[in-house]
């Protein structure tokens, strides 16, 4: 067991309980009992292995989820997990599966958050490449923006294409705005309104993970519930910070040779060197980063070239994608916390 990872006499009936009770959600989901589902469990599972328990998980329970789904009659499970921690068990356990889309929403910071997996070129293996998406952050205070531009540019394109029979959330809440753990900005209105995206593509099913201010989790859990018994939700605006642009330009380029709808969509600074001047401006006013960012700008620059030169075309860049003019208040204080947790 890692030294992470409590256990005691109770662990054993809690974890089997969290695992079936996700089952039978989605179970019921999927046959048509209810129209969504929700399981409001602990312990988390996102970062059970097959046979490892590590990150507070100890059976992952999204991947019970989807296995039991599957046997009810799911064809394709798409899970998205937007926890602040990458979901290694689940990516793991459906890396060679083309039949389950794992996609994540994540703090990465270049590996050193925990557990240090999840970056965009971990697209899957053997059948199963291209069916693992990952949206790494590589900074802390990501806010609303980011996640619903994620979502709009990559996330949403890609689910629509997968045609799911079900959707399981991997729902951790510590990516919230005042969680101790994950450094970010998120407001329950973000959490809903993904979640009413997600209910447009297919049935969903919620599954608690991580959360680490019983607040913040609440308030984002019970919008999140609302919006599943049909209310409807309040959306932010899809504007990036620098760093949330930089990721979902990093999963565009690593998934446009996988899916339909992102053919074309990197490069994206063909014919847009005002966007490039752009970033590098706004990462050195927030005083964060600016010479990373430099680095990947020119790493991208000469990747886009090289495309330029294999393909013989350029591609252009889409139309409406801008980044948060607000510096200051979109980057200002960037941090990095690789505390380990779920």
């Amino acid at each position: 067991m890692p030294s992470d990872t409590y256990i005691n006499q109770h662990t054993l009936h809690c974890a089997a309980l969290a695992a079936g009770s996700a089952a039978e959600a989605a179970v019921q989901v999927v046959r048509g009992e209810a129209a969504h589902g929700a399981a409001i469990i602990r312990p988390p599972g996102h970062h059970a292995e097959s046979n490892t328990a590590m990150g507070f998980c100890f059976f992952n329970n999204a991947a019970v989820a989807a296995r039991a789904a599957q046997v009810a009659g799911a064809q394709r499970v798409l899970i998205l997990d937007w926890d602040v921690h990458h979901g290694n068990g689940t990516q793991h356990i459906f890396e060679q599966d083309p039949s389950v889309l794992y996609v994540s929403l994540h703090r990465y910071d270049r590996g050193s958050f925990y557990p240090g997996t999840g970056a965009s070129e971990e697209v899957g293996d053997g059948r199963g490449e291209g069916y693992t998406v990952n949206v790494p952050w590589d900074a802390g205070n990501m806010r609303n923006g980011d996640y619903m531009a994620a979502m709009q540019q990559v996330i949403l394109p890609i689910a629509r294409e997968f045609l799911p029979s079900l959707i399981i959330i991997s729902a951790g809440f510590d990516a919230a705005e005042g969680d101790p753990i994950g450094g970010c900005l998120l407001t329950p209105d973000c959490f809903g309104a993904m979640t009413a995206q997600l209910m447009a593509v297919a049935p969903t099913v919620l599954l608690l993970e991580g959360g680490y201010n019983l607040s913040a989790t609440a308030t984002s859990t019970e919008a999140c519930l609302r919006v599943l018994l049909g209310e409807q939700p309040t959306y932010p605006a899809a504007c990036p910070s620098p760093f949330g642009w930089l990721a979902i330009q990093a999963a565009k380029k690593a998934h446009c040779r996988y899916w339909s709808c992102l053919a074309g969509a990197y490069p994206q600074l063909i014919g847009h060197q005002h966007s490039l001047q752009q970033q590098l401006r706004l990462a050195g006013a927030a005083g964060y980063g600016a010479t990373a960012a430099a680095q990947q700008f020119e790493q991208d620059n000469n990747e886009e070239q090289e495309w330029e030169n294999e393909e013989g075309e350029e591609y252009e860049a889409e139309e409406g994608y801008e980044v948060c003019e607000r510096a200051g208040e979109e980057t200002e204080g960037f941090e990095d916390n690789g505390v380990e947790g779920t």
